[in-house]
């Protein structure tokens, strides 16, 4: 009779590969919608540090970070792309919905980065953290950086 492997009675989680909770989809959702794409990108990564796994999500936040700068590029370079005037010759920039839309985008796709995760902590009924001070710091680090950064666009052109 052949001997069952003892390994495959041991258990394969630890104290060591456990995680720290992450921060709610539906506080990501508010963040990405009031404070755009460069907050949500960084409260997404405040997701990633408390998975350990920082390093491994990098590229994909480093390509949220590219596109709101493509936007923020656009809005000085080609403003009429953000713009629409009415037959009275008043003109309506849409640049906010743009930098909203995109940040809901890139919410979208972080959480398909995280998904799994979020499956695990709604199957075992683990409590989010809260989401405040993080969110907080996320959306003025987000809103400061852009700002910042527009007006460093617009003094070099």
């Amino acid at each position: 009779m052949d001997k069952i492997p003892n390994d495959l009675l041991e258990p394969t989680l630890s104290a060591e590969s456990a995680t720290k909770p992450i921060y709610s989809t539906q506080a990501g959702f508010l963040l990405a919608f009031l404070g755009g794409g460069l907050a949500i990108t960084f409260f997404s990564a405040l997701n990633s540090e408390r998975l350990g796994r920082l390093v491994r999500d990098l590229p994909v936040y480093l390509l949220g970070i590219g596109v709101i700068a493509g936007i923020m590029y656009l809005r000085v370079t080609q403003p009429h792309l953000f713009e629409i005037s009415d037959e009275d010759g008043k003109t309506t920039s849409y640049y906010i919905v743009a930098v909203r839309a995109a940040g809901l985008l890139l919410w979208g796709s972080y959480y398909w980065l995280h998904s799994k995760h979020y499956r695990v902590m709604a199957v075992t009924g683990t409590p989010h953290p809260s989401p405040w001070l993080a969110a907080g710091g996320c959306y003025l680090a987000g809103i400061g950086i852009m700002n910042f950064a527009l007006r460093a666009m617009v003094a070099q052109l």
